[in-house]
């Protein structure tokens, strides 16, 4: 899975259209032993950070800045 295929997979798990962005971050780091995408992204609505499991294409966590909420997490 390429940059490209994470953030589909982020912008779809947030239920969010590439249109929505005004900005977008994308680093491949590891986490937990595991490769991932980690995705920034700023909408009109707030900050998002969000991590893609770079072999799968899981989402692993979204976060929504502006409401301090984990909308998923598996550990």
């Amino acid at each position: 899975m390429g940059r490209d295929g994470a953030k589909a997979a982020a912008l779809a798990y947030a239920k969010l259209k590439e249109e929505d962005l005004l900005r977008l971050d994308c680093e491949l780091d590891f986490e937990g032993g595991c490769l991932v995408y980690e995705l920034e992204f700023h909408t009109a609505n707030g900050e998002y950070d969000c991590h893609v499991n770079a072999l799968t294409g899981e989402v692993i966590k979204l976060h929504r800045d502006d409401d301090h909420r984990d909308a998923h997490h598996n550990d």
